[in-house]
């Protein structure tokens, strides 16, 4: 993947077939501004996989599966509270999941569709998204928010919350 530019990446043709997430090289992050603004939190999932498929004609669609409980923030009792019921209550919902759709150039980006679920609620996505490519890896790194209160993550004292969350995912994707 090292040497193959933003540019070359929108016009490459993405090898058809099956792949799989690379967990080690790859990342499931967010960042907020919460408590009014003034503090930064910054948080990943450890625990996740994934696979995508493209088929003969190029569409591209596939699935990423991210264990809630493995959110880790830097503050274990921060990291509880959002394990519990108020937030992602992962006993009870143990995997937030995304389903591809789609990924289509656009300009010199692609665009990325596809469905969050979150818990009980399902959130529609689409966002831009940077690909590159070769025969032996795929790399998709992609920036969307996440509205707290669509996503069934209703617990919020005014201020304390944000309304949104800005999920930064950057996945290496090899051949299955």
């Amino acid at each position: 993947m090292d040497g193959v530019s933003s540019s070359d990446a929108v016009s490459a043709k993405l090898s058809s077939g099956d792949w799989r997430v690379e967990p080690a090289d790859s990342h499931v992050r967010f960042h907020a501004r919460a408590m009014f603004g003034l503090a930064a939190v910054h948080g990943r999932f450890e625990s996740f996989d994934g696979t995508l498929h493209v088929d003969e004609s190029g569409h591209v669609t596939g699935e990423l599966t991210i264990e809630a409980s493995s959110i880790r923030t830097g503050i274990g009792l921060r990291d509880w509270h959002l394990r519990r019921k108020d937030f992602f209550h992962a006993a009870e919902h143990p995997r937030l999941t995304f389903s591809l759709d789609g990924l289509e150039p656009d300009g010199e980006a692609h665009v990325v569709t596809g469905t969050l679920r979150i818990r009980d609620a399902t959130l529609p996505v689409r966002a831009r998204a940077t690909v590159t490519a070769d025969s032996s890896a795929i790399r998709i790194l992609a920036r969307f928010e996440v509205d707290h209160d669509a996503a069934g993550l209703g617990w919020a004292k005014p201020g304390m919350v944000p309304k949104s969350v800005q999920a930064d995912v950057d996945l290496k994707l090899v051949p299955a």
